[in-house]
């Protein structure tokens, strides 16, 4: 009998002495951890820094509202998690590398925290799949599942499928949970990023607005803590278990021990070999612990061993990051210098464009002042006649005393006339001079026309023995009003003043009854919008409807006016400028004038060189939809119109590249400095 229980006893004694060594060692670890971190469950926060973070949610940027509610919850978040922090796409442009582990779980405070969200830029991409690499990686190496929130408000932009990943790592054995917080996303967005919720067991929230995602934020921090939680109570109940079974053991063991003691207590043998079996169990012991001894220095030069590749890595990293920044210099010089190239052939194209437009321009010139010359050789014929006439009239003088009242109020409804006019020509700025000009042989027309009256009432009542040609009179005023209106038409003068002016020649005879037309403007006011003025030199118009016609306007500001045709119809108005087009249609009625207002939904884009720095660089802007709305050489600082959205911008000045994105708002300026 004693030679069967030994070797038992042996086994559970040295069960026994192991289990006591290993719950004493956990507990030993445990009790550290949680001086260190408070017993808290671990997770990473992985934040997305990508230029997209400027776009504006509540009417703010949208990486300055997850600052703000960083700085108010941090401390609330802490007291349940330790939390750590992975960023990327806060240091460098257009580089898929920019990852960086700024705290692991547990180091970050609240000031310190603050003190590193303060300082940082959404600049570069959103290279997702990698980040969650990273993150899987710290958490795996140390034996430990991933808890991890993760906030995006784009994409993967890096040609990286973050599910892919997901699965890669789950098959290479690493454990991950995953809560998903997608940040201003629309559906199709917001489905292509749910599979690393879906693929981990997490959750995934879509939040618009701040307050949802405080809600959201703190939900995520709940379900980790309540999860570790659970898991150490399941923890709990399986040692308690365990512990209940080995307890029945020990006291099965007890009993056969006692009455193993109770039938062997007469033997000294037996006490002999119980010593024996002490004296072998106290050298397992001392074994046990040289060895544990052992194995703590092995840690200890594993410890170092992983410290030095830690360091070869970082320094490989900082090799590989230097050279993608040389690489991506050579880049954007060989850019600049194709833009550079672009930049130069369009301005030959623009300057052959423009030279073939001036020779179009000075034909239709020399075309206008050929008319203008027999207009005026046939004004001065008729002047010399005129004169020939008034010679005679001057004869007649004493005969005329009594017409000259009725002649002073038809001079003055001609001067009220001439006001009209006076007024119609500054609201049309384009045809100043042909106004003046045609004014003065209104003028003259006029005249003539009175001294013709005359001539007719003398040889009507008088007899005079010097008959007056009138029937050339009459033709002579017809072919002038005629090349009078020909001359309107081809200037394009809207109001149409020299049909009103015929009018009031043809009423002259009748003294008694004399006819005033007044002359009222029917236009277009166009307005800038509120909390927007200045001029647009890049305005185009074009009026479409019974006459057409295309009309840029240099220095056009808010206010400005647009004349409508004395034409009744309907008509479309097409306003554009680069990044804006609009188009109303209405009823022109001019026989019930009115001033039509329109307002441009549009913001100002103000860029400009910093600290002073003067010179040229080219601007290259594009809309949401990458296409291209404007592109020009600005010096020192430059303003562009465009409608509400966000933008890109790419700007070079000789060797220096900036590329950035940009909200325009309605009514509003916003003003982007250059960073060269």
């Amino acid at each position: 009998m004693s030679i069967i229980l030994k070797p038992w006893l042996l086994l559970i004694s040295l069960s026994l002495c192991l289990s006591s060594l290993s719950i004493s060692g956990a507990a030993g670890a445990q009790t550290a951890e949680e001086a260190q971190n408070g017993d808290r469950p671990e997770a990473m926060l992985i934040m997305d820094f990508s230029g997209s973070m400027w776009g504006a949610v509540n009417g703010a940027p949208k990486f300055e509202v997850l600052k703000d509610i960083i700085d108010r919850n941090f401390d609330e978040w802490s007291q349940s998690l330790n939390l750590g922090v992975l960023a990327y796409g806060h240091r460098r442009k257009g580089d898929c590398g920019d990852i960086e582990l700024a705290f692991r779980p547990g180091e970050a405070q609240s000031r310190t925290m603050r003190n590193w969200m303060t300082s940082q830029i959404p600049v570069g991409k959103t290279p997702l799949g990698n980040s969650l690499v990273t993150a899987s990686g710290y958490f795996n190496n140390k034996g430990q599942e991933a808890n991890l929130i993760v906030l995006s408000d784009g994409i993967e932009s890096c040609g990286v499928d973050p599910c892919q990943v997901i699965r890669d790592l789950q098959a290479k054995g690493a454990k991950m949970t995953a809560h998903v917080i997608g940040f201003d996303l629309n559906d199709r967005d917001a489905n292509q990023i749910r599979c690393i919720a879906d693929l981990t067991g997490g959750t995934y929230v879509g939040a618009n607005r701040a307050d949802q995602l405080v809600d959201v934020f703190r939900k995520a921090v709940e379900t980790i803590a309540v999860k570790d939680d659970s898991a150490e109570k399941a923890l709990r109940e399986t040692l308690e278990k365990s512990l209940d079974a080995l307890r029945e053991t020990a006291e099965k063991l007890d009993a056969a021990n006692q009455r193993a003691a109770t039938a062997l207590a007469g033997l000294a043998a037996a006490d002999a070999e119980v010593a024996s079996l002490k004296d072998e169990l106290t050298t397992a012991q001392d074994e046990l612990a040289r060895l544990n001894s052992v194995v703590q220095k092995q840690d200890a030069t594993i410890e170092e061993l992983l410290a030095a590749l830690k360091d070869c890595e970082a320094e490989v990293a900082r090799l590989t990051a230097m050279l993608n920044d040389a690489g991506a210099t050579i880049t954007s010089q060989a850019a600049a210098l194709d833009l550079a190239n672009q930049e130069n052939e369009q301005l030959r194209s623009d300057l052959e464009n423009g030279n073939g437009t001036l020779s179009e321009q000075n034909s239709k010139i020399n075309d206008l002042t050929q008319e203008l010359a027999d207009a005026r050789a046939a004004a001065d014929a008729q002047a010399a006649a005129l004169e020939a006439a008034k010679r005679k009239n001057d004869q007649l003088s004493s005969k005329l005393e009594d017409r000259d009242a009725t002649i002073e109020g038809q001079d003055a409804k001609i001067d009220d006339l001439n006001q009209n006019l006076t007024d119609a020509k500054s609201s049309n700025a384009l045809l100043t001079d042909e106004s003046e000009r045609l004014q003065a042989r209104l003028d003259e027309a006029l005249r003539n026309r009175q001294l013709t009256v005359s001539s007719l009432d003398f040889g009507a009542f008088h007899g005079t023995n010097e008959p007056v040609d009138i029937a050339a009179l009459v033709a002579e005023r017809d072919s002038y009003l005629a090349t009078l209106q020909v001359l309107r038409q081809n200037l394009g003068f809207i109001l149409d003043p020299l049909s009103q002016a015929q009018s009031i020649a043809n009423s002259l005879p009748d003294e008694a009854n004399p006819v005033v037309v007044p002359i009222e403007l029917n236009e277009v006011l166009v307005l800038l919008a509120p909390g927007v003025e200045g001029e647009l030199p890049d305005l185009q118009w074009t009026l479409r409807g019974t006459s057409e016609q295309s009309i840029s306007s240099r220095n056009f500001g808010s206010g400005s006016r647009i004349p409508l045709p004395n034409v009744p119809g309907t008509y479309q108005l097409d306003l554009s400028l680069p990044g804006y087009q609009t188009a109303v249609t209405f009823e022109n009625e001019p026989d019930n004038p009115s001033s039509r207002r329109e307002a441009l939904n549009i913001g100002r884009l103000k860029l400009e060189l910093p600290n002073g720095q003067t010179g040229i660089f080219f601007a290259t802007i594009t809309d949401s939809e990458g296409t291209e709305v404007a592109r020009r050489p600005i010096e020192t600082v430059g303003t562009l119109y465009l409608q509400p959205g966000l933008y890109s911008i790419r700007s070079q000045m000789e060797n220096s590249v900036d590329e950035l994105e940009v909200q325009i708002y309605a009514g509003k300026e916003t003003a982007v400095p250059m960073r060269f």
